[in-house]
C-alpha cells in the first residue's frame, strides 16, 4: 500500500485508495481519557515546590 501510495507515475485514484487503507496501520487514532485520580496540588502549589 505504501508503495502504491508513494509511486507518482501511478494513478491518482489509485494512489488516494491507498493512502486511505494504510492509514489507520500507519496513524493511531486519538481516544478519550478520563482522569479518575484527585487532584492534590494546584499548578502554583507545584511550581513552587520545584524551586
Amino acid at each position: 500500500m505504501l508503495q502504491i501510495m508513494r509511486d507518482e507515475a501511478a494513478d491518482e485514484a489509485k494512489r488516494l485508495d491507498a493512502a486511505k487503507a494504510a492509514a489507520p496501520y500507519v496513524h493511531p487514532r486519538l481516544a478519550a481519557v478520563e482522569h479518575s485520580g484527585e487532584m492534590t496540588l494546584t499548578h502554583e502549589q507545584f511550581l513552587a515546590g520545584l524551586s
